[in-house]
Formats: C-alpha cells, sequence, structure tokens
C-alpha cells in the first residue's frame, strides 16, 4: 500500500507537467489579421533646460520657460488631464576646455512634459508654438485613439484565419480537425511612426516642421492556435 501511494505521489506531478506542455500531435498553426488605421491623435515629448552659473536662476528661468509652454499648448486646447510630467532635474557642469583654474562651474535645471494633443489639424501651429515658447528637444509619437478596440476585432479575424490555415492542412493529409487545445496571443503590436525635432535654444531660425499625419499605422494581430486531429 505504502509501495502505491509513493508511485502515486510521483507521477501526479509528471502527468500534470505534461498536460500543461504543447500537444505531441495536432496541427499548430498561426492566423493573422492586421489593419491600417490614419492616426487621430498626437502625444509630444518634450524637454526644456536652462542653464545659469547660479543654482536658482537656472530653476526660476526654467520654470518661467516651462510656464510660458504650457500656457501655449492650453491655449490650443489641451486639457490638464493630457498632460505629465515625466522628470525633473539639477545638474552641474564645468567648461573643460578652459585651464582647470579658470573652469566654471554652472548650474542646469531640465524639466521632460508629455501632452496629448487629439485634434491633429492642429499640430503645426503647436509645433511652431513649441519651438517660440522655448522648448529644447521634442518628438511626437502618431496614435490611433481605438487602437484597443480595433486590436479585439483583428483577434477574432486572427482565429478565423488560423482555422482555415487547419483545415487546409488537415483536408491536404486526409484527416479530421478535433477541438481546440491551445491558444496564444502570439504577437498584437501597433508599427508607429514618429516625427523627431531637435531645436536649438533661443534660436532665431526656427525650423519648420512635417505634417506627421501623413501616412497610416500598422496595427496587427496574431494568434497561434492547436487543434487535435482525429484519421
Amino acid at each position: 500500500m505504502k509501495k502505491l501511494l509513493l508511485l502515486l505521489i510521483i507521477l501526479y506531478p509528471a502527468v500534470g507537467y505534461s498536460q500543461a506542455q504543447t500537444p505531441d500531435k495536432g496541427i499548430i498553426v498561426t492566423g493573422s489579421a492586421d489593419s491600417y488605421v490614419n492616426p487621430d491623435e498626437a502625444s509630444f515629448n518634450i524637454s526644456v533646460a536652462t542653464s545659469d552659473s547660479v543654482m536658482k536662476e537656472a530653476k526660476r528661468k526654467n520654470d518661467a520657460k516651462v510656464e510660458k509652454i504650457l500656457s501655449a499648448i492650453k491655449a490650443e486646447g489641451i486639457n490638464d488631464r493630457d498632460i505629465k510630467t515625466n522628470y525633473s532635474f539639477f545638474n552641474e557642469t564645468y567648461d573643460y576646455n578652459a585651464k582647470t583654474e579658470n573652469r566654471k562651474k554652472t548650474y542646469q535645471s531640465s524639466l521632460q512634459l508629455t501632452f496629448v494633443l487629439k485634434d491633429l489639424s492642429k499640430y503645426d501651429e503647436v509645433a511652431y508654438k513649441l519651438i517660440e515658447a522655448g522648448v529644447n528637444s521634442t518628438s511626437t509619437q502618431f496614435n490611433y485613439s481605438k487602437t484597443l478596440q480595433l486590436k479585439q476585432q483583428l483577434r477574432i479575424e486572427a482565429l478565423k484565419d488560423a482555422r482555415i490555415q487547419a483545415l487546409a492542412i488537415a483536408n491536404a493529409c486526409k484527416i479530421h480537425l478535433g477541438r481546440i487545445l491551445q491558444v496564444v496571443d502570439e504577437a498584437s503590436y501597433t508599427n508607429f511612426f514618429n516625427n523627431n525635432m531637435q531645436f536649438k535654444e533661443l534660436s532665431s531660425d526656427i525650423q519648420a516642421t512635417n505634417n506627421g499625419t501623413k501616412g497610416q499605422i500598422d496595427i496587427t494581430a496574431a494568434i497561434r492556435v492547436s487543434y487535435d486531429i482525429r484519421p
């Protein structure tokens, strides 16, 4: 009796483990579906930095610059809930090109903000105002606001595509498709496109921006499905 109990204890984990693995017989296919959509919003990531020989002055000047930038974007209809501070920091630097005894210490105050523009018709105007307000650099990622809902639809289409592939293989092999054994969301992703801009501080030569709304976003879903087979 003790030997039988010990044998069951040893075998039970092994059985549980084998059931969690990919089946050793069956058909495994990957169905996919994708959709190209026009972006309908833009996420700006902006950096603001100011240097001064006095630490408090660097902070005061940078804060003033940030307030000017916030006023400019809010004037374009950006809500407070769509604005987020990513980080703020101070650092000190030295002019290492000068001789050691002549090196001057400089303090830099920096802040990085992210905000979402939901009206792309204002894209160029917002980009110009950021430059005029003193933004040092910015990058823009264009998004589709209904990506999650679209991905759900694409997953269903990917499942249908997987079944079509599995049936074609089963027919070619003269076997019958059985029940589904496993479903894995293998890859649901979005190919974004970006518009990166770099600006020199206090530069009077304002660079023109490209309207990043030209182009589309590729949203894709891929589902791997394992089917049992019957003779």
